[in-house]
């Protein structure tokens, strides 16, 4: 017998049954590990994960490419009441009463003062190049409570009285963009536009912004808005409709009357800051 060394122990013999198991070829291949996701049996989940994916990545592409299509100020004016004029509308369409108001205006008017309103003309739109329609009505607002249209679409001619009415230095015409109303009256009804522009007009926009201390390319909706907290109607039926038309609707006497007051409200507000 071999003798062992001091703390070697003795080799046991493993029995030959058991020797299969430990020797077996290391080629073979390992048993795979399965999946402790219990879906990851399931060819249904599968695809649904395919989908998922798929959805996310055009969910991704579509945000990216997103455009809000209300921004701030549309959530603003949202809140905002639209603007009335409570007052009275006289609706003038025939040259003769359109004559003895005109006459009582200038009649009313103190030579020492000068006198504010604001104004406003309409006419039909064409959509055609080069062939604007006509003036057909003139909004003279007088105060909160009075408000002046002037239908001459419905006239044989242009009134003479109006006219000088409209040419009166004393008659501060205000409203925004006015210049080009005068220059169109002019064009229409043989108005001395240079002679308004120079003596007798008073833009909004000027006034808006020396007086807000800011270089905005207003509009009167915009300005509205911003000085007077409300909103101005502007729904496109009413405004693009037929001015000539006789006779105009309660709606469009309305449309007509507000613009004109909401000229000279905000000259009111704005002179006061």
């Amino acid at each position: 017998m071999n003798s062992l060394k001091c703390g070697q122990k003795k080799k046991r013999k493993l029995p030959a049954w058991m020797g299969t198991v430990y020797d077996e070829p290391k080629s073979q291949k390992e048993p795979e590990k399965l999946s402790d996701d219990k879906s990851a049996c399931n060819p249904e989940t599968q695809n649904t994960k395919q989908t998922f994916q798929q959805q996310k990545g055009e969910t991704c592409a579509s945000l990216k490419s997103f455009k809000p299509t209300e921004t701030i100020d549309d959530i603003i004016s949202k809140s905002l009441p639209y603007m009335e004029f409570k007052g009275s509308i006289i609706y003038s369409y025939n040259i003769n009463d359109c004559c003895l108001l005109c006459d009582d205006l200038l009649e009313s008017l103190n030579p020492e003062e000068d006198f504010f309103v604001g104004f406003d003309i309409e006419w039909p739109v064409t959509y055609q190049k080069g062939n604007p329609g006509k003036v057909s009505l003139i909004q003279i607002c007088v105060s909160e409570q009075k408000c002046f249209l002037f239908h001459v679409a419905a006239m044989p001619e242009f009134p003479k009285i109006l006219k000088n009415l409209i040419e009166n230095q004393k008659i501060k015409k205000i409203g925004l963009n006015i210049e080009n109303d005068f220059w169109k009256l002019a064009k229409d009804c043989d108005i001395n536009a240079m002679s308004i522009i120079r003596h007798s007009m008073l833009e909004l926009k000027t006034l808006a912004n020396t007086k807000l201390k800011s270089s905005e390319n207003w509009s009167l909706d915009g300005l509205v808005k911003n000085v007077l907290r409300m909103k101005l109607n502007k729904e496109g039926s009413i405004r693009c409709g037929n001015w000539a038309n006789f006779p105009l609707s309660e709606e469009q006497q309305k449309y007509a009357a507000i613009d004109a007051f909401a000229s000279l409200k905000l000259y009111n507000i704005l002179q006061k800051k």
